[in-house]
């Protein structure tokens, strides 16, 4: 696919266009658009799609999402005007910028102040966790359910089992797989429903990222540690879940 100079929003337009994105990077034929794309990238990007539908209100985002999401949340709104993309930076920033929180909340209050934090914006928010995992860890269930999107997270699994996603592992470079300890999800009482294990020694956000130079400038990874800071924005109560 031959693309302008300025086509990243009309590639992020058109279904499975991730090929031809990194084909339009590599050419340096998306001017502004500073990022490092690999294979973790282009395989979020096609669970997205996939969890998504190609008529989802907010897929288009959501693909922009999952190419920025390995890079430090700060940056993406000066990174995003550079591409062309300020249109759509509120929900990227919104949905990079929460990403990892679910996995933090081990009790049904937490849980319940996650939904309420993010509001509109929840559903693309949990769509990208769920694509990104290939499943639905208890947490995110439990999120759905007190979100009012049950039914949304029911499509979201069966295209994803339907694509054969589930048995996958797209665990980005660095990112520690589970070591088999487990911590139970409290709540007060019998409050919280789904008391399954959560893998305890996954540390998503925490992992050190590599980057490589491009058009002369080097994208800097958080210092060691650091935990991921949402972009402004990504509490807000918009009537669509992406508006700026």
């Amino acid at each position: 696919m031959n693309a302008p100079a300025s086509s990243l929003a009309s590639l992020l337009a058109l279904p499975g266009s991730y090929p031809a994105i990194v084909a339009a990077a590599a050419s340096r034929r998306l001017p502004g658009f500073a990022v490092r794309l690999f294979d973790h990238v282009g395989d979020v990007y096609r669970r997205v799609e996939i969890a998504a539908a190609d008529d989802a209100p907010d897929v288009v985002a959501l693909r922009l999402a999952a190419l920025v999401h390995e890079e430090p949340p700060p940056s993406l709104p000066g990174l995003l005007a550079d591409a062309g993309m300020g249109g759509l930076s509120g929900c990227a920033c919104a949905v990079v910028g929460a990403f990892g929180e679910v996995w933090k909340a081990r009790s049904d209050a937490q849980l319940r102040r996650y939904v309420e934090a993010h509001g509109r914006r929840l559903a693309p928010i949990l769509l990208f966790e769920v694509a990104h995992e290939g499943r639905a860890i208890p947490p995110m269930e439990r999120a759905a359910e007190v979100g009012g999107l049950r039914a949304e997270l029911r499509s979201w699994l069966e295209r994803l089992a339907a694509a054969g996603v589930e048995n996958e592992s797209v665990s980005a470079p660095g990112e520690e797989e589970g070591d088999g300890t487990a911590e139970p999800l409290r709540g007060a009482g019998n409050e919280c429903s789904l008391h399954a294990p959560i893998i305890g020694s996954r540390r998503k956000r925490n992992h050190v990222r590599k980057y490589r130079v491009i058009d002369g400038e080097r994208s800097r990874p958080p210092a060691s540690g650091s935990p991921r800071r949402a972009c402004s924005g990504s509490t807000s109560r918009e009537t669509s879940p992406c508006a700026r």
